[in-house]
């Protein structure tokens, strides 16, 4: 059992009767042991303990058994949703994450919070993104708000087979402004080193309120695997910038990726390359071997690639891989590497799996000796 992975993130939300901190904490259940709770039943638990201090005064303390829906089968993610109303000002929360089944399996978190007071001029909360939204009358779900359930994205990670973006945010005090109405532009921008390249927008006219709720879903099927930023700007009639919040989330598209390194590769004659000589049960052990020099959307793309067994996108990927590290010689990159990890595979052979697929294989070809 790996280490408990969880995602904790927060939004600061305020109401004309003061700020409330929202506290949304995912767990990955293959991370924490499930318990046979019935015949062919699985229950997971966790202990959720929260502190949130000001200054020298603790101002919520709590710890909270949660419970994971019972699964028949493999195990399954689960998500808390906490609301807390404090007054304006800085705060300093930590949460500890702890499987109810091996009190020795925890997660420390530690985040300080600044909670704005009710803005005397128009402003935007912070945007949250959404894995999912579903038309909802059950007011007393905490998923729950403005006849919706929306659930948090947890890691802010839209990974393979997610093609809709959901974002939320709220405009505050847009009553007292004197606008007729107001504007929601939100953009999705690549990020490239320090250059933000533009994706995709859209725009939503707001009707002024104290709360003015904005909701926009943004199709995400054809964005290729990157790091990516959410940007909200709230503008006046006229289009004058009131404010702007950014929201980063990263992006794994392996199929758009191949269809991509295809197309750049159209006019290539991978038969006269080195990877032309290579048949899938080669490119295969080449990728896996691969793998620790990967960033992860790469390592998803690899994934795919293993599971298909489909030779020219297995050539593809190689070539591209060693072309985009040394375009003067990409074959003799491969060859300098799979001779490293070709030793390594020799050297840390564990079981059934190769050398290099094991931790300590699999650091030193990443970080080396």
């Amino acid at each position: 059992l790996s280490a408990i992975d969880a995602g904790v993130s927060l939004n600061r939300m305020c109401s004309p009767t003061g700020p409330y901190l929202e506290v949304h904490t995912y767990i990955v259940g293959s991370t924490v042991a499930f318990d046979s709770v019935a015949a062919d039943s699985w229950q997971a638990s966790v202990f959720l303990t929260i502190i949130i201090e000001q200054g020298d005064s603790m101002i919520v303390g709590e710890r909270l058994a949660l419970n994971s829906p019972i699964t028949a089968g493999d195990p399954i993610n689960f998500i808390d949703f906490r609301r807390y109303k404090l007054p304006a000002g800085t705060y300093n929360l930590q949460l500890e994450i702890t499987d109810a089944a091996n009190e020795a399996n925890k997660q420390n978190y530690e985040i300080e919070v600044e909670l704005p007071d009710w803005p005397s001029a128009p402003s935007l909360a912070d945007g949250m993104l959404l894995s999912s939204v579903e038309t909802s009358s059950d007011s007393e779900n905490p998923l729950y708000r403005h006849g919706a359930l929306m659930e948090p994205l947890p890691f802010s990670f839209y990974g393979r087979g997610a093609n809709t973006l959901h974002v939320y945010t709220e405009a505050y005090a847009l009553d007292e402004s004197g606008y007729d109405r107001a504007l929601m532009l939100i953009k999705i921008e690549k990020i490239e080193g320090s250059n933000f390249i533009q994706k995709a927008q859209a725009f939503q006219a707001i009707r002024p309120a104290q709360v003015s709720v904005i909701l926009q879903s943004m199709d995400i099927a054809n964005l290729p695997s990157g790091n990516y930023q959410v940007v909200l700007e709230l503008r006046s009639p006229t289009n004058e910038l009131i404010e702007t919040k950014k929201i980063p989330f990263q992006r794994a598209n392996p199929l758009v990726d191949m269809v991509l390194v295809e197309e750049e590769l159209s006019d290539f004659d991978l038969t006269q390359e080195f990877v032309g000589q290579l048949d899938t049960d080669t490119l295969r052990y080449a990728i896996l071997a691969m793998m620790p020099i990967m960033n992860h959307f790469e390592q998803s793309t690899g994934d795919l690639l293993i599971r298909d067994m489909e030779l020219r996108p297995m050539r593809l990927f190689v070539f591209s891989h060693w072309a985009a590290r040394r375009p003067s010689d990409p074959e003799g990159a491969y060859n300098e590497y799979m001779h490293v990890a070709r030793a390594v595979d020799r050297t840390f052979t564990a079981g059934f799996r190769n050398g290099f697929e094991s931790d300590r294989g699999y650091t030193y070809l990443k970080y080396g000796q």
